[in-house]
């Protein structure tokens, strides 16, 4: 899904079906976090943090609800899924996410 949101957010013809089905993505990423998988997590995280690049600025009606997943994923920066396996990214990977979901 990150891939396919990230080609199609780049050109201005095909952002429109970003933008507007944004909604309807944004919730069932949002499901993701229910299961009990790391994997998916970091799927759905890099699908959002797509997401939220081709949005921009209207990202932000998503943070009340993505807020709390966020958070748990930025206290979980230890986990391999979240932090690159370097550990000198351990202080830097709060940044990047955060960077990447505010855009």
């Amino acid at each position: 899904m990150q891939v396919i949101i990230q080609k199609l957010g780049a050109s201005d013809t095909t952002k429109f079906g970003i933008v507007q089905y944004a909604d309807q993505m944004m919730t069932l990423f949002l499901r993701v976090f229910a299961c009990r998988s790391a994997t998916v997590h970091e799927e759905a995280m890099l699908a959002i943090g797509a997401l939220a690049y081709s949005t921009g600025a209207e990202f932000g009606k998503y943070m009340t609800e993505f807020y709390r997943f966020l958070e748990m994923g930025l206290q979980n920066f230890e986990e391999y899924q979240v932090c690159l396996k370097d550990s000198s990214c351990r202080h830097s990977c709060k940044l990047q996410v955060l960077c990447i979901v505010m855009g």
